[in-house]
């Protein structure tokens, strides 16, 4: 039996839009949560983990049941990243060991070197992506927080009273905040489309906003952020004018992104036959 697994979290969006079986047409295929899933080691199937930042160490668990050694099913990630502790940060190999087991390893995370396919999150191939890049910004700059560590006014523009060329929150009509809690993918395509440039310090606010050709300022606070093969500006919290400044849109990072996703997909049924 084929089997895709995924992190079934309805209340954090970039986990439920994540995993390819919502994209791709596969066969003969079950739903698994990763967190209460127990693998059929005799079963001679085909896994598929992903999408998410699962290479992390609350995931470890989770995922050393799925790599048993002596498994009969193949295991496939696809669009996974990781987000390595202090002691991993200057690593030159960012996806960790987390994913050495697996069969095939799709990952979100660009590498200096090609140890695996580079295949971005495959929530790059909702339609509704498309529709809402065509729109045009009605507003200047939102901010778009990760769930658990939300950013704030007073936590990106506290230096202008120190420095006059740091910018003010209304300077720049900044009137609207949202995050990454929640399962409507269409209400976050929403809000990121609607304005020119986002601030965000989340991995799926980063990445859907590049894709729908906007500008976007990253404010990282987990080496995940740092993985990204169309980079966002990059500030330590301080917003400045350089940061808008340096800030690009990436015209062509969804036609590329969806290109990897669908040779991935194309690689894998020519190997495995249908999964």
């Amino acid at each position: 039996m084929n089997r895709n697994i995924f992190r079934a979290d309805k209340t954090n969006v970039g986990d439920w839009w994540a995993p390819p079986f919502k994209y791709f047409p596969f066969v003969n295929q079950t739903f698994n949560d990763l967190i209460d899933f127990a693998p059929h080691k005799d079963d001679e199937g085909v896994y598929i983990l992903g999408g998410g930042g699962l290479g992390r160490e609350g995931f470890r668990p989770h995922l050393e049941r799925l790599t048993q050694q002596d498994r009969k099913y193949k295991l496939i990630a696809w669009g996974v990243g990781a987000d390595l502790d202090d002691s991993e940060k200057d690593t030159t190999y960012p996806l960790g060991d987390f994913f050495d087991a697996f069969d095939e390893v799709g990952t979100r995370i660009i590498q200096k070197e090609d140890h695996h396919h580079w295949v971005p999150c495959a929530s790059c191939m909702h339609p509704l992506i498309e529709q809402y890049k065509k729109s045009k910004p009605r507003y200047e700059v939102g901010v778009y927080s990760h769930k658990r560590k939300k950013l704030t006014h007073k936590n990106i523009f506290n230096a202008h009273k120190k420095n006059r060329s740091f910018l003010s929150l209304n300077s720049y009509s900044v009137s609207q905040f949202n995050d990454n809690s929640g399962d409507s993918f269409e209400k976050k395509l929403a809000f990121l489309a609607s304005h020119r440039t986002i601030i965000t310090n989340s991995y799926h606010g980063v990445y859907w906003a590049t894709l729908l050709g906007r500008k976007v300022i990253c404010v990282p606070f987990k080496t995940g952020l740092h993985t990204f093969k169309h980079a966002p500006t990059y500030s330590d919290g301080i917003i400045s004018d350089e940061s808008f400044d340096t800030a690009k849109a990436y015209d062509d990072a969804l036609e590329e992104c969806r290109l990897a996703n669908i040779h991935f997909y194309h690689y894998l049924v020519s190997k495995y036959g249908d999964i």
